[in-house]
């Protein structure tokens, strides 16, 4: 670390990300850790950024570490304290290095937990910041590969590879064997385990399923959004967000591809 007066702690921030595709690097162990090696590294924090359930990849899309950098511009603290190198980016390095540049610019440190401060004017840092932040990006690239491999695999079963309930279809939840765990209702909620996949059946809520049914041949005969939607709530139904049926809901309900027994696969892979 860079020589500093005498028990003079240094103002730092600490930034926590976690994404989707990685649970086990929680907000509460990253804070937990940070606050831990902070006095080693004679950092005092006074405050926080936390980016939940978003990439590193896409730095644009997380508006607490737009805010970060947006601070750090200005001047409000001296550092920035993260767990690991991948926590602030899982970008290529080219873009990173962007990120790094807006720091050294405005005179702030970057430290990480294990390595304490990462001097970019120090050739050796550098370089093993470009090799920490490459790891990172590698370690994205074979993630997706193995989350769009398993859920192409499971829709390709049948099985639905998103959360979302949808109306007039109870979800089945079987175990890895096969077996049947649970069966939710669409507008119920309920505890999963990990290993855990849902197919979609018709729902045993006949009223919904024959809804359903209407809507799509009332749809086929000429009725209006506006006309199913009114019909749906005259029935006493609402959406899987339990609000009142509108136009925009029914033309949701109605270009919905798993009421013609299809599954959507491989739209769009994230890292």
């Amino acid at each position: 670390m860079s020589k500093r007066t005498k028990n003079k702690l240094i103002d730092v921030v600490g930034y926590v990300r976690m994404s989707t595709d990685d649970q086990q690097n929680s907000p509460k162990r990253q804070r937990m850790r940070m606050s831990d090696a902070a006095p080693r590294h004679g950092l005092r924090l006074s405050g926080w950024y936390d980016d939940h359930g978003l990439t590193g990849t896409e730095s644009i899309n997380r508006p607490e570490f737009q805010r970060l950098l947006a601070d750090a511009k200005a001047g409000k603290f001296e550092g920035i304290l993260i767990d690991e190198m991948s926590r602030f980016s899982r970008e290529d390095v080219l873009d990173a290095t962007e990120h790094w540049r807006v720091l050294r610019k405005a005179g702030v440190r970057l430290f990480t937990v294990q390595r304490g401060e990462i001097r970019f004017d120090q050739l050796g840092d550098l370089l093993t910041a470009i090799v920490d932040q490459h790891g990172a990006r590698q370690e994205a690239v074979k993630l997706a590969t193995r989350v769009v491999s398993g859920k192409l695999s499971k829709a390709k079963r049948g099985y639905r590879i998103c959360g979302n309930p949808v109306f007039g279809f109870d979800r089945v939840y079987t175990d890895a064997s096969g077996a049947v765990m649970a069966r939710a209702h669409f507008l119920e909620s309920i505890p999963t385990a990990p290993g855990w996949s849902a197919k979609l059946e018709p729902s045993a809520d006949a009223q919904a399923v024959a809804a359903v049914h209407w809507a799509f041949a009332a749809y086929l005969k000429g009725e209006t959004l506006a006309g199913i939607a009114r019909e749906l709530n005259r029935r006493g139904l609402v959406t899987v967000k339990r609000n009142p049926w509108d136009v925009q809901g029914v033309r949701r309900m109605l270009a919905n591809p798993a009421y013609a027994g299809a599954n959507r696969y491989g739209r769009k892979s994230r890292r």
